[in-house]
């Protein structure tokens, strides 16, 4: 299934397999994925062609859908991040969100974008209800990037993860519906 989510900077798209080599380059950063859950460093080729296929895969899943977004940047139409909906319950109306941006991209406002774009998607398309992130402790850019689009924090789970040779906690944040739709639009929502 393919989507595409218009923005002003940037485009929320699937992804193709001719996205391997911007994904690789933005991704192969340690400052990128020092507090990711699950992007290894150093990042290969052949990670991204895996990501990539686990995307495709994921939208022909009847039962089980997760929702994987290149990151476009609109002047060059390199993908220069990710952004996508996880974990998606459709009973319960509910996902997490998980994101990554290249770091030359940083504090330019397209992480402010990204976010903003996938939660019209996930509360206008989809009709959820809550969407939930977690952020590893030390990640201030992204607990105040959450804070900025209406997330607000919740709790944490304590030494959840092992870094560079110490613990850190996992601090979860989240948004309702009805807190998106007071702060993005003041008068009709569907």
């Amino acid at each position: 299934m393919k989507i595409k989510i218009i923005g002003k900077k940037i485009n929320l798209r699937t992804l193709a397999p001719s996205d391997a080599q911007s994904i690789f380059e933005n991704v192969n950063d340690k400052a990128v994925s020092r507090y990711m859950k699950r992007i290894p460093y150093p990042y290969t080729l052949k990670d991204a062609k895996k990501v990539i296929k686990k995307a495709q895969q994921a939208g022909r899943k009847k039962t089980k859908i997760d929702y994987y977004f290149g990151v476009e940047e609109k002047s060059s139409r390199q993908i220069i991040g990710m952004i996508g909906l996880h974990k998606v319950s459709q009973r319960d109306k509910n996902a997490s969100i998980g994101y990554w941006l290249g770091r030359k991209y940083w504090r330019k406002g397209i992480g402010t974008e990204a976010l903003q774009l996938i939660l019209k998607f996930a509360f206008r398309k989809l009709k959820f209800n809550m969407l939930r992130a977690g952020v590893m402790r030390p990640n201030v850019a992204s607990q105040k990037l959450l804070a900025k689009c209406g997330f607000k924090r919740g709790g944490r789970i304590r030494q959840r993860f092992f870094r560079e040779g110490k613990y850190l906690d996992e601090i979860y944040f989240d948004i309702l519906r009805k807190e998106f739709k007071k702060k993005y639009y003041s008068k009709s929502f569907n």
